[in-house]
């Protein structure tokens, strides 16, 4: 819900859509937390660019099906799965 409430805020700053972003930030942050439940959950290099790389995918078509942005959407998502 944080990670949403934030890339929300953020995203209306950027371009006036606010559940866009908010919801890409959730999907962002969800899909993180699903690879470390995957066993994706260590602080090496291949775990933590898995991580990103999934939840930017997610987060960035939860924008896009808002009507959003992908790379907007990716971009903030990405940065909810970093450590």
């Amino acid at each position: 819900m944080y990670h949403g409430t934030a890339q929300g805020a953020i995203g209306w700053v950027r371009n006036k859509n606010f559940w866009g972003n908010a919801l890409a930030g959730a999907a962002g942050h969800t899909a993180g937390v699903a690879m470390q439940g995957a066993g994706f959950n260590g602080t090496d290099w291949p775990d933590i660019a898995a991580r990103t790389a999934v939840a930017a995918t997610f987060g960035g078509l939860a924008s896009k099906a808002t009507g959003g942005d992908f790379a907007q959407g990716s971009d903030g998502s990405g940065d909810c799965a970093l450590p």
